[in-house]
């Protein structure tokens, strides 16, 4: 396969199964969620929202499913991560360097690097693409911190 933008034949009728199941079953699970669960303004539906492909679809399909005016919570986990905060206290301990230090990129509303992980990354980007392709949403991308040990 050369690209994405073109399915072969003789897996159309197979992506479009796939499409279409899954759809459905993300239809089940949010078409019967009752309306007193939720004030005006606040989300019904809350999905755990890694920003991988798999989470992302998932929103989409959920987005259909939904009135527009209803907004949709996306739960962003981070887990710190005590290696990376031993390496901003103390350096690199353990001999010689073998890779340039990494630039950890600085995530809005992230106060602490530590808790820049790819899934916290990946999510801010994939919220970004949700406003963009369906602007009549409110996505509420909702940080949740986890320590290390804390569970």
């Amino acid at each position: 396969m050369e690209s994405l933008a073109h399915i072969p034949n003789y897996l159309v009728e197979a992506v479009d199964d796939l499409i279409h199941y899954l759809d459905q079953s993300v239809m089940l699970q949010v078409q019967n969620i009752p309306q007193k669960s939720a004030s005006k303004g606040k989300a019904r539906v809350a999905v755990l929202f890694s920003g991988g492909i798999d989470s992302t679809v998932i929103t989409y399909l959920a987005h259909k499913h939904i009135p527009f005016d209803e907004p949709i919570d996306l739960l962003n986990v981070a887990f710190e991560n005590p290696r990376k905060i031993r390496l901003q206290s103390e350096g690199n301990t353990g001999g010689k360097q073998k890779h340039k230090k990494k630039i950890v990129p600085e995530v809005e509303g992230d106060t602490c690097k530590s808790y820049s992980v790819p899934d916290r990354i990946t999510g801010l980007h994939e919220v970004e693409e949700l406003r963009r392709l369906c602007p009549e949403r409110s996505w509420n991308f909702v940080r949740n911190r986890k320590a290390h040990g804390k569970l």
